[in-house]
């Protein structure tokens, strides 16, 4: 019955955690014109733990309190790579694993909607590249960036990322569902004819799926910003973007 609980919980949470984001913008991009370049490991804040880049402390398993809890952190240590160096980027799963049921639950939630859709591949990563770019996450936008490009081209990518007209793109869907995105994280509500275009370009269930997705998004931001999360260079991804 506690996990019952626990799964509808986290449903209810990827169907509203949009709403807290909303509007929001990093306040070190606006101060700082809009540049975010990748930390320097060595010169961090003085609050953000080196073992984890993070305000969070790296969980080990002897921190779990009871048996059931250690069972499940082993079971996350065996899919999770953060949590298996003992250092870098902690990241959002390896936040949630301090409560290791619930990271187990997350990612069946993840994976639920990532792949419980008929959404082709490309909007699965613009919708993905959307949500981070609207919920101010730049450590978490260099890997999807990548993959963007190869399945969207890079103009679409650099359209969501400097956040110029998606209407000039050729794909309208791909337009479409970036002014989604934006109205999603920056407006009271999603206006009646952007919501209407999406229903016909993409059907209820489908664009229920890509609010959910976003939701995932925009709930990892929310751990970035509560525990202020860094990243480690990548030298495949490159620096923070300059948002």
């Amino acid at each position: 019955m506690k996990m019952k609980v626990l799964h509808v919980f986290l449903l209810m949470t990827l169907a509203f955690v949009v709403l807290g984001v909303l509007s929001f913008r990093g306040a070190s991009g606006q101060e700082n014109g809009g540049a975010a370049a990748a930390p320097n490991v060595q010169n961090l804040p003085p609050d953000i733990r080196p073992d984890s880049l993070s305000r969070m402390p790296r969980p080990h398993v002897e921190d779990m309190m009871t048996d059931e809890d250690k069972d499940s952190f082993k079971r996350v240590l065996g899919w999770e790579q953060s949590l298996n160096d003992p250092s870098g980027e902690l990241g959002p799963t390896g936040t949630r694993a301090w409560i290791p049921q619930l990271a187990e639950e997350y990612r069946k939630l993840g994976n639920m909607v990532h792949k419980a859709n008929n959404l082709d591949p490309k909007y699965i990563e613009l919708i993905s590249l959307v949500a981070i770019r609207e919920a101010d996450i730049p450590a978490e936008w260099g890997g999807h960036a990548v993959n963007g490009r190869k399945l969207l081209g890079a103009k679409t990518v650099a359209i969501v990322q400097n956040e110029d007209d998606p209407n000039v793109l050729d794909d309208k869907k791909s337009a479409l569902l970036i002014r989604f995105g934006r109205e999603l994280f920056h407006e009271t509500k999603v206006s009646s004819s952007t919501f209407a275009e999406m229903n016909e370009a993409f059907g209820w269930r489908g664009t229920l799926d890509i609010t959910l997705l976003m939701g995932y998004y925009g709930q990892n931001g929310i751990l970035y910003r509560a525990f202020d999360q860094h990243r480690a260079p990548n030298e495949k991804e490159g620096e923070y973007p300059p948002w």
